[in-house]
């Protein structure tokens, strides 16, 4: 019996949870998460996922228990919906998950949005990372997917022990 698409998903956070945390050559400073981090996520294909990709340029911050993300569109950093959601980071060691979801309160249609990403500290400047974003659209005619999902993963590099905001 095949599992299911969310319980292969849910397996591989697990998995890379583990990555960090199974590491006994870890020092402290590979649990220091804060700062701003950049980089690139790239799309992959997975059960469940729809099959168009979709590739990122990430800005995240961290600050102990504050984290805001912008993503880059049409050559304009654009915070993740202007920071109306605040995002919830659970660390464990040189890992965290980090999501934040939203929805539009409407009585016929129903839209629910998270995004989530799964960071693994490899080096003290590197953060392995894992991000889905999940969407419900249901019960809105004028969307054409109605529930879709995409992943990327890719690496993020600290290009400052503060948490700083994109310039335009």
């Amino acid at each position: 019996m095949r599992d299911s698409p969310i319980r292969e998903v849910a397996l591989l956070l697990v998995a890379v949870m583990c990555l960090g945390a199974c590491s006994s050559s870890a020092h402290n400073v590979l649990f220091d998460l804060d700062g701003t981090w950049r980089g690139q996520i790239k799309g992959f294909q997975a059960p469940g996922l729809v099959q168009k990709t979709m590739d990122y340029d990430l800005w995240l911050t961290i600050r102990n228990d504050k984290v805001d993300l912008w993503y880059l569109w049409e050559g304009h950093w654009v915070r993740l919906w202007n920071g109306a959601r605040e995002f919830t980071i659970v660390r464990h060691k040189s890992n965290a998950v980090i999501f934040a979801s939203n929805s539009k309160p409407q009585t016929e249609c129903h839209w629910v949005e998270t995004w989530s990403l799964t960071v693994s500290q490899f080096r003290p400047d590197w953060l392995e990372t894992f991000w889905y974003r999940v969407v419900n659209n249901t019960g809105c005619p004028e969307y054409d997917d109605v529930q879709f999902a995409y992943g990327a993963a890719g690496q993020l590099h600290r290009i400052s022990p503060e948490a700083t905001v994109p310039r335009q």
